[in-house]
Protein backbone atom coordinates (compact mmCIF):
# COMPACT_ATOMS: atom_id res chain seq x y z
CA UNK A 1 0.00 0.00 0.00
CA UNK A 2 3.01 2.28 -0.12
CA UNK A 3 2.32 3.28 -3.72
CA UNK A 4 -0.58 5.06 -5.32
CA UNK A 5 -2.41 8.20 -4.47
CA UNK A 6 -4.06 8.88 -1.17
CA UNK A 7 -7.45 8.38 -2.81
CA UNK A 8 -6.41 4.94 -4.12
CA UNK A 9 -5.09 3.90 -0.73
CA UNK A 10 -8.23 5.18 0.97
CA UNK A 11 -10.39 3.28 -1.50
CA UNK A 12 -8.38 0.11 -0.91
CA UNK A 13 -8.71 0.55 2.85
CA UNK A 14 -12.47 1.08 2.55
CA UNK A 15 -12.76 -2.12 0.53
CA UNK A 16 -10.72 -3.99 3.16
CA UNK A 17 -12.89 -2.59 5.97
CA UNK A 18 -16.06 -3.62 4.12
CA UNK A 19 -14.67 -7.11 3.57
CA UNK A 20 -13.76 -7.39 7.26
CA UNK A 21 -17.22 -6.18 8.28
CA UNK A 22 -18.74 -8.88 6.09
CA UNK A 23 -16.56 -11.51 7.72
CA UNK A 24 -17.51 -10.27 11.20
CA UNK A 25 -21.20 -10.45 10.31
CA UNK A 26 -20.80 -13.95 8.88
CA UNK A 27 -18.93 -15.05 12.02
CA UNK A 28 -21.65 -13.55 14.22
CA UNK A 29 -24.29 -15.51 12.30
CA UNK A 30 -22.21 -18.68 12.65
CA UNK A 31 -21.84 -18.02 16.36
CA UNK A 32 -25.61 -17.66 16.80
CA UNK A 33 -26.14 -20.93 14.93
CA UNK A 34 -23.57 -22.64 17.15
CA UNK A 35 -25.28 -21.27 20.26
CA UNK A 36 -28.56 -22.81 19.09
CA UNK A 37 -26.86 -26.13 18.39
CA UNK A 38 -25.25 -26.14 21.85
CA UNK A 39 -28.62 -25.32 23.40
CA UNK A 40 -30.23 -28.19 21.47
CA UNK A 41 -27.41 -30.53 22.50
CA UNK A 42 -27.94 -29.49 26.12
CA UNK A 43 -31.59 -30.50 25.86
CA UNK A 44 -30.62 -33.83 24.31
CA UNK A 45 -28.11 -34.41 27.11
CA UNK A 46 -30.74 -33.63 29.76
CA UNK A 47 -33.05 -36.19 28.16
CA UNK A 48 -30.22 -38.70 27.95
CA UNK A 49 -29.33 -38.23 31.62
CA UNK A 50 -32.97 -38.69 32.60
CA UNK A 51 -33.19 -41.90 30.57
CA UNK A 52 -29.92 -43.20 32.00
CA UNK A 53 -31.15 -42.40 35.52
CA UNK A 54 -34.39 -44.28 34.80
CA UNK A 55 -32.47 -47.28 33.50
CA UNK A 56 -30.16 -47.17 36.53
CA UNK A 57 -33.14 -47.11 38.86
CA UNK A 58 -34.69 -50.02 36.97
CA UNK A 59 -31.46 -51.99 37.32
CA UNK A 60 -31.38 -51.27 41.03
CA UNK A 61 -35.00 -52.39 41.37
CA UNK A 62 -36.31 -48.90 42.15
CA UNK A 63 -38.20 -48.44 38.92
CA UNK A 64 -41.66 -49.57 37.97
CA UNK A 65 -40.28 -52.14 35.55
CA UNK A 66 -37.41 -54.50 36.07
CA UNK A 67 -34.84 -54.91 33.33
CA UNK A 68 -34.89 -57.97 31.16
CA UNK A 69 -31.84 -60.19 31.32
CA UNK A 70 -33.33 -62.64 28.87
CA UNK A 71 -30.60 -62.15 26.30
CA UNK A 72 -32.34 -59.65 24.03
CA UNK A 73 -30.14 -58.96 21.08
CA UNK A 74 -29.52 -55.81 19.11
CA UNK A 75 -27.46 -56.51 16.02
CA UNK A 76 -25.85 -59.51 17.66
CA UNK A 77 -25.06 -57.85 20.99
CA UNK A 78 -26.80 -58.92 24.17
CA UNK A 79 -28.54 -56.12 26.02
CA UNK A 80 -30.33 -55.61 29.30
CA UNK A 81 -33.23 -53.55 28.00
CA UNK A 82 -36.02 -55.31 26.16
CA UNK A 83 -37.67 -53.27 23.41
CA UNK A 84 -34.91 -50.71 23.51
CA UNK A 85 -35.63 -47.24 22.25
CA UNK A 86 -33.49 -46.03 19.33
CA UNK A 87 -31.52 -43.87 21.77
CA UNK A 88 -30.92 -46.77 24.14
CA UNK A 89 -30.01 -48.98 21.19
CA UNK A 90 -27.48 -46.44 19.94
CA UNK A 91 -25.92 -46.10 23.38
CA UNK A 92 -25.72 -49.86 23.79
CA UNK A 93 -24.11 -50.28 20.41
CA UNK A 94 -21.64 -47.49 21.17
CA UNK A 95 -20.75 -48.24 24.77
CA UNK A 96 -21.98 -51.78 25.42
CA UNK A 97 -24.17 -52.90 28.31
Amino acid sequence: MGTGTAAERSSALEATVEELQGLVQANAADLEELKEQVKDMGEVLKTLVAKIDALTQQREGKGVMTPSFSGDKIRGKETVCAGASPLCEALILRFGN
